[in-house]
């Protein structure tokens, strides 16, 4: 039960999830600033490969989010791998590392709607979904990169 009760907790009351809602909401509520930024984000002089540049913003991340799981639930030293797996609270970090993955994904997927949303539908609202993934992805790797510096003291 606790297991569970802490995997809820972390699932809606995540960094991600806080801060994404932050961003959109402030981003709803400066609309004019949204709009702005889609001024040059969808700008005709545009080319291929600058939004190719763009999109490579949750893209990197998530490669980054894996990299860093990998080598905090992985470490080269067996006996520092031993020593972590063993850590009492080794599933929480797990299941975070894991969340963090899932939520890059989603981040990149929802950065891919938001775009066809702002080339299709609305320029302003899709600049506001596409920040607002981007935030969350960025936030999401952040989190596992400080995962990363902070795992030290558990193995040192």
């Amino acid at each position: 039960m606790k297991k569970f009760l802490d995997t809820v907790r972390f699932i809606f009351i995540s960094p991600e999830i806080v801060f994404g809602t932050v961003v959109l909401l402030l981003m709803i509520r400066f609309s004019e600033t949204a709009e702005f930024i889609s001024s040059y984000i969808f700008n005709p002089k545009m080319q291929w490969n600058d939004y190719i540049k763009l999109l490579g913003i949750p893209v990197t991340s998530l490669v980054f989010t894996y990299k860093f799981g990998e080598m905090i639930l992985n470490p080269e030293d067996k006996e520092n791998r031993k020593k972590l797996k063993t850590w009492p609270n080794y599933w929480m970090l797990r299941n975070r590392i894991y969340y963090a993955l899932v939520i890059s994904v989603l981040s990149l997927l929802g950065s891919l709607w938001s775009w066809y949303y702002a080339i299709k539908l609305d320029m302003t609202y899709g600049t506001i979904f596409l920040i607002t993934f981007w935030s969350i992805s960025l936030v999401s790797f952040s989190t596992v990169a400080l995962a990363k510096l902070s795992i030290k003291d558990i193995l040192y």
